[in-house]
């Protein structure tokens, strides 16, 4: 195959990748689509978390502290809920990845405009004169 037919080929195959790749991270960032789910983690309920044990902690940090009259436990907190926390990670990755691929299209575009281009190199002599160092 001639290098303009190559040109081509890939100046067509970068330009769909790179709209395919723009619809589709349009299509997850508008809600329509969902991202890749590289993360995942299980949501615990609030019986199913046991708390923190202050009065084990207690006896560690102050040994001769008086007990109370009970394990006093404090509440597992969530600053953040884990399916926010997934969904966010997941929409980074998913982000990542297309960028990658945006600029994998661009670049094989690129190279197929310089295959295409002709280059024309002009002397202003027919001979070459070679110098010598002696």
């Amino acid at each position: 195959m001639s290098e303009k037919v190559v040109g081509y080929i890939q100046l067509a195959s970068g330009i769909i990748i790179m709209i395919a790749v723009t619809i589709q991270i349009i299509l997850v960032f508008t809600g329509k689509l969902e991202p890749i789910s590289a993360f995942s983690s299980k949501t615990t309920t609030p019986a199913n978390q046991s708390g923190i044990d202050i009065s084990a902690l207690m006896q560690q940090l102050q040994p001769n502290a008086g007990t109370t009259n009970g394990p006093v436990k404090a509440p597992a907190l969530q600053l953040i809920d884990p399916e926010v926390l997934n969904h966010t990670l997941n929409l980074t990755i998913h982000f990542f990845i297309m960028q990658f691929l945006l600029s994998l299209g661009f670049k094989l575009s690129s190279l197929g405009v310089q295959l295409l281009r002709t280059i024309e190199v002009k002397l202003d002599s027919k001979t070459v004169s070679q110098k010598t160092n002696q």
